[in-house]
């Protein structure tokens, strides 16, 4: 595997997207990489709770600062965000493919129907469409 410099992690506000946050942030700590947080769903756990589908930009953009401010609080210094309403796996690839990541973070189901029945189901169609290393959370 080759040096983690760059992490990106998917993040919809479920608890297994904030174990997700803790892992990258462990592992920005030891490479001393960059983390980007990534919104990426159509189906989000907003702060307050509540789960939102048909997710418009705003939402988003709350979601994935409360993320940032998740892995701040973990030790990330700075995380950059990003927001793409495309379907998650979808998003993160292309997301990992244009911002050149190392590695793919994501927790082992979100927050959305169907797609959380089956484990893995964003992870594994990740994987098929990135060339980096995905790591999928507990």
């Amino acid at each position: 595997m080759k040096p983690v410099q760059r992490i990106l992690v998917g993040y919809d506000g479920s608890e297994p997207s904030k174990h997700a946050i803790s892992a990258a942030a462990e592992m920005a700590a030891a490479y001393d990489a960059e983390v980007t947080i990534c919104t990426a769903s159509d189906h989000i756990v907003m702060p307050d709770g509540r789960k939102v589908r048909g997710t418009n930009a705003d939402d988003a953009h709350e979601v994935v600062q409360h993320g940032a401010q998740l892995a701040r609080e973990a030790g990330v210094s700075g995380p950059e965000t990003r927001v793409n309403l495309l379907a998650p796996a979808n998003a993160l690839a292309m997301e990992a493919r244009n911002g050149e990541f190392d590695l793919v973070v994501l927790g082992h189901r979100g927050s959305s129907g169907l797609q959380t029945i089956v484990m893995g189901s964003v992870a594994k169609a990740l994987v098929e469409k990135v060339e980096c290393s995905v790591l999928v959370v507990r």
